[in-house]
């Protein structure tokens, strides 16, 4: 069992207990000053290679606040980028696989990705929105996963924002999004399921499914999938071919405790 798979459901103060260490934001921007940053952290292996590259938006405008980056494993594989937003961020990376992905973090976001999943292109959005990513997912090319809108819809008589209450996403373990698919605010990907290459998917997917299309439907059920096309392996035969599915409303409440433990 790995570094990444014992330590996966590990707190941060446990992670600390371990050995890991709580590093300022401010190390990470040497050209800004110290005081342009809020009680914000990166919580890492001591000696992490592969760490994500981080970047800012509108660096030099005002100060960060509440900011914290957690990396489970001791080494990180791919290419990652963090792009940070102003406040009120809470980013949980546990896979040891190779992730390719740019990730960007408005305000008032939480992300989670499980142990062993991969990522091959893909681009997640989160403004005012959680994303909670399962263990052992795969998500091919030019993956879109938009947790929540980046343009305000207004009523024109009232002024009021139609679009400003609190987005999520959630991904099961075990999902396969195929090349092009694109998930939009307020799903639910039950475990084990495949997307379809260039689906838009638009509203809740069952467990153990395929859907495809545009908007995505449901074309098969009682299936899943393998790593290999020779056939699963010991461990997924073990984790997904036999037993219940875990329940929606199960999977949404991990992004409850991430928030806590923030």
């Amino acid at each position: 069992m790995s570094q990444g798979e014992r330590m996966d459901e590990a707190s941060i103060d446990q992670l600390l207990e371990r050995g890991h260490l709580r590093r300022p934001l401010a190390e990470f921007f040497p050209e800004l000053p110290p005081e342009r940053f809020e009680n914000c952290h990166v919580i890492c292996a001591p000696g992490l290679t592969g760490a994500p590259r981080l970047t800012l938006t509108r660096m030099h405008d005002g100060v960060r606040r509440n900011i914290t980056i957690v990396l489970v494993p001791e080494r990180l594989s791919g290419s990652i980028e963090l792009n940070l937003g102003r406040e009120n961020l809470h980013f949980r990376l546990e896979s040891e696989a190779s992730v390719q992905a740019k990730f960007q973090l408005r305000r008032n976001a939480t992300v989670r990705v499980g142990a062993n999943t991969a990522m091959r292109g893909a681009r997640f959005v989160c403004d005012n929105s959680d994303l909670a990513v399962g263990r052992d997912c795969l998500f091919s090319d030019n993956v879109l996963v938009q947790c929540s809108d980046q343009h305000a819809i207004i009523r024109r008589s009232t002024g009021e924002i139609l679009n400003g209450h609190r987005r999520r996403v959630v991904i099961g373990d075990h999902v396969w999004l195929g090349r092009n698919t694109t998930v939009m605010p307020d799903v639910t990907i039950g475990t084990g399921s495949v997307i379809g290459a260039g689906a838009l998917v638009t509203g809740d997917a069952d467990a153990y499914s395929i859907y495809a299309g545009i908007p995505a439907r449901k074309i098969r059920d009682d299936v899943t999938w393998s790593n290999s096309p020779a056939g699963p392996n010991q461990e997924e035969r073990s984790r997904y071919f036999s037993g219940d599915p875990v329940p929606l409303e199960d999977m949404r409440a991990v992004l409850d405790s991430l928030e806590e433990d923030g």
